[in-house]
This record gives structure tokens, sequence and C-alpha cells, in this order.
């Protein structure tokens, strides 16, 4: 197991997942840091936005306009639930 001796694991976890093969253990690894990816791609997402409105390229919504787009994709919404139940129910 080359990574984890890489990553200077013990010799009792190294003996565990001799098995389970390179591949397994990058996804394990890529499963722990899920949520840090998560929280990097959320503040830097944040970030980003609150530098675009300062610099004019993206406006801020009014809560008209908010309102107004909330209930444009909830008339959608019904519409596409409505069709789905007339077309998959049972006659």
């Amino acid at each position: 197991m080359p990574l984890l001796v890489k990553l200077g694991t013990s010799e009792a976890l190294q003996a565990k997942y001799a098995a389970a093969g390179d591949f397994l253990v990058a996804y394990i690894i890529y499963e722990i840091a899920k949520p840090v990816r998560y929280l990097a791609t959320l503040g830097a997402t944040r970030q980003t936005v609150f530098y675009l409105r300062k610099r004019g390229y993206v406006i801020d919504l009014c809560v008209q306009d908010r309102k107004n787009i909330v209930e444009f994709f909830n008339s959608i919404f019904v519409k596409v639930s409505v069709f789905l139940l007339a077309s998959f129910s049972p006659i």
C-alpha cells in the first residue's frame, strides 16, 4: 500500500487495508474531504458574488423581483407536477 505508507499511517491500518487497493483508499480520502471542499466552494462563491456586486457586474435584486422569481418557479413546479401525475397515474 504505497499510498498509506506515504501518508504515514500505522502498520495496523496498512495491514487492514492492504487488499483494498489504492483506488479504495483514494475514494475514502475523497469522501472524508468532501465537507471541506463544500465549505470552501460556498465561501468562495459568497465572496465572489460580494466582489462582483461591489464592482457593479452583478445587480442586487429588489424584494419584488425575488418574489416574482419565486412565483415563476413555483408555477413551473406546479405545472410539471400536474403533468407528471397525469402522465403516470393509472386510469
